[in-house]
């Protein structure tokens, strides 16, 4: 548990040096339900943690060889959540980032789906993850579509 722990704060912390918002950020066309950019770092702070303990919680569920896989998959999607971050905001690529999604959503789906075999608590802990992940792509679709040329 305190394995998993440290690999969710490096991947905020890491997460939040390269998500700054600033005037790149702000002289984008955003949608209307864009939220301010420090949104971005408390909502990816708070399901990071819940994604942590949803990862304990089914890891400790799990038999030793397939919580081996269980780990694996989620330090894939955090890996993924920190490409899309360094895409978007420290690129300013969000085109780039929106078709990192292409991976980032099934990465996350499958995390789900591994968790829910040996936890349900596991399971449920990582919808508010899938619901962000969610929100990010289609974010990341309207501010390409907004901003064409990106």
């Amino acid at each position: 548990m305190a394995v998993g722990a440290l690999v969710a704060a490096l991947v905020v912390a890491i997460g939040t040096t390269i998500s700054v918002t600033g005037p790149w950020y702000y002289a984008l066309n955003l949608p209307d339900y864009a939220p301010d950019g420090r949104l971005f770092a408390l909502g990816w702070t708070a399901v990071y943690g819940l994604t942590a303990i949803a990862g304990a919680t089914a890891w400790r569920a799990s038999p030793a060889r397939e919580g081996d896989l269980l780990i694996a998959a989620l330090g894939l999607t955090g890996f993924l959540n920190i490409g899309w971050s360094y895409l978007f905001f420290h690129f300013q690529a969000p085109g780039w980032a929106l078709f990192e999604c292409l991976f980032l959503l099934p990465s996350a789906l499958a995390l789900l789906a591994q968790a829910a075999r040996f936890s349900r608590a596991g399971a449920l802990l990582l919808l508010p993850y899938l619901g962000w992940v969610s929100f990010a792509a289609w974010f990341t679709w309207d501010v390409v579509r907004l901003n064409p040329g990106m």
